[in-house]
């Protein structure tokens, strides 16, 4: 079976949608950024098909954007991210390409602080085989697109009530995992004060696939038919937002349907955020859920080191229960920013214990205004993978440097240096070394700063780095 090709329209029609819905009149705004990047340059690599011999060199004009918007209103809320970019390569190894990642979500209030209706979009891509690194032809187009109503009510002074309900499309480029979701949830909750809250909630999810009834084979990997099942979550949840915290914390159990009859995990999630002093940010997550390949992507967060964010394989439609803890440092004064990432998960799964794994996802970021229109960055990652029923590891690194230049406050210089290799043992080894420069110029008609940014966080970094997994 050949990629099906019918997701490049209806995405980018979707994704352009929600930008003009959160662009709606500005009635009753409180909080509004946006910012837009358009950049156009020229890269070359020194071995495009990233293999360990022989080395093809190439050469890439590139262009591209990055958007970032959040919207706090009374008629329209939204958070919307989204980077993409062209790559042109001239000596033919692959067809001309866009890479990109976009996640948006609006809030539209049909009666104040009762009645919201929602939209949510995530694009992007994932991996095809796992023991390939993430080239060109190794990628997958997803698009998860989901929509419903929030309903909420007041119970007394303190006491609260809140009705959601959603319809999901998922879609896969090429691998058979379409599918519809319809999805549920009830809280029931009261107020302890100003800025906390407890809340019994539940919330269920009906799953069901387009392909039901044929195997199918995709890069190797055979997919059988897949099966239609439900999914069902009964948790506590408690969150806090002070001057310099906010926590959230859920505890409870999950279960599917899927395998022979109602299975059970305990779920448990936290989430903390700490303002440690004016100039350093801290964030934690920790937890244990039943989820899938295709909530596993909407729930994808790029690192310290930014770019775009790519999928691991999905390989199966079942569930798996992930177990995790990740977290974020940030350093920000004048002329000084460090950012640093780090996230490691173990994911069992139900029904294909081969695709089982664990991942770890180091990245650094740092970035010196050397004067307010030069700036140096430096960036490194490492992301260590472990299928372990398939006896296969693999290390993939990244380190890189940057002169960024601001010639004027809307315009942007960027002369880039990244080194990837990757190291890997098991049945199937692919170790390869890659040298890529690139040139870009990016204008910043909205959102631009007063001084050079050379770290490219806050807006999305303009450099992706296709041909790296990101879990």
């Amino acid at each position: 079976m050949g990629p099906r090709t019918a997701t490049a329209g209806s995405p980018a029609k979707s994704a352009a949608l929600l930008v003009c819905m959160a662009l709606m009149p500005r009635a009753g705004i409180a909080t509004d950024t946006f910012s837009l990047g358009i950049d156009v340059g020229v890269g070359a690599s020194d071995n495009i098909y990233e293999v360990q011999s022989p080395k093809t060199s190439e050469i890439m004009p590139t262009a591209g954007f990055d958007i970032a918007l959040h919207r706090e209103g009374t008629t329209v809320g939204a958070d919307l991210s989204g980077l993409f970019s062209y790559y042109d390569y001239v000596h033919r190894s692959y067809s001309n390409k866009v890479f990109g990642r976009f996640d948006g979500v609006v809030r539209l209030s049909l009666v104040p602080e009762r009645i919201v209706w929602v939209v949510q979009e995530d694009f992007g891509e994932a991996a095809l085989n796992l023991f390939q690194p993430a080239t060109p032809t190794n990628l997958e187009r997803v698009n998860f697109i989901s929509t419903g109503p929030d309903f909420s009510l007041r119970l007394g002074e303190q006491g609260f009530l809140r009705l959601g309900g959603r319809y999901s499309n998922v879609h896969y480029q090429t691998s058979p995992l379409d599918s519809n979701r319809v999805s549920e949830n009830l809280a029931l909750g009261r107020e302890l004060s100003a800025n906390s809250d407890v809340s019994v909630n539940v919330d269920a999810e009906q799953i069901r696939f387009d392909n039901t009834t044929q195997p199918t084979v995709v890069g190797g990997l055979v997919f059988p038919p897949n099966s239609d099942f439900d999914r069902r979550e009964a948790y506590l949840r408690y969150d806090a937002r002070g001057a310099r915290t906010t926590l959230s914390v859920n505890a409870g159990v999950s279960e599917s349907d899927e395998s022979a009859g109602w299975h059970s995990k305990g779920l448990f999630v936290l989430t903390l955020a700490r303002t440690l002093s004016p100039h350093t940010k801290l964030t934690l997550s920790a937890g244990q859920q039943l989820t899938d390949a295709a909530e596993g992507f909407r729930d994808l967060q790029p690192g310290a080191a930014g770019g775009i964010v790519i999928a691991p394989v999905a390989g199966t439609y079942g569930s798996y229960v992930a177990r995790y803890v990740s977290g974020g440092w940030r350093f920000e004064r004048e002329r000084t920013t460090i950012a640093l990432s780090d996230r490691y998960e173990d994911d069992r799964y139900v029904t294909n214990s081969l695709l089982s794994a664990k991942r770890n996802d180091l990245e650094l970021n740092i970035g010196r205004r050397l004067t307010p229109a030069v700036g140096v960055q430096l960036v490194g990652a490492v992301l260590h993978s472990s299928y372990y029923n398939q006896d296969f590891d693999s290390n993939d690194h990244r380190v890189g440097a940057a002169l960024v230049m601001q010639p004027a406050r809307k315009v942007e210089i960027r002369f880039l240096y990244d080194h990837l290799w990757r190291t890997a043992s098991g049945a199937v080894s692919n170790p390869f070394e890659e040298n890529r420069v690139f040139l870009l110029l990016t204008y910043r008609p909205i959102g631009a700063g007063e001084q050079v940014n050379p770290t490219g966080l806050p807006p999305p970094s303009a450099m992706p780095v296709p041909g790296r997994l990101v879990p």
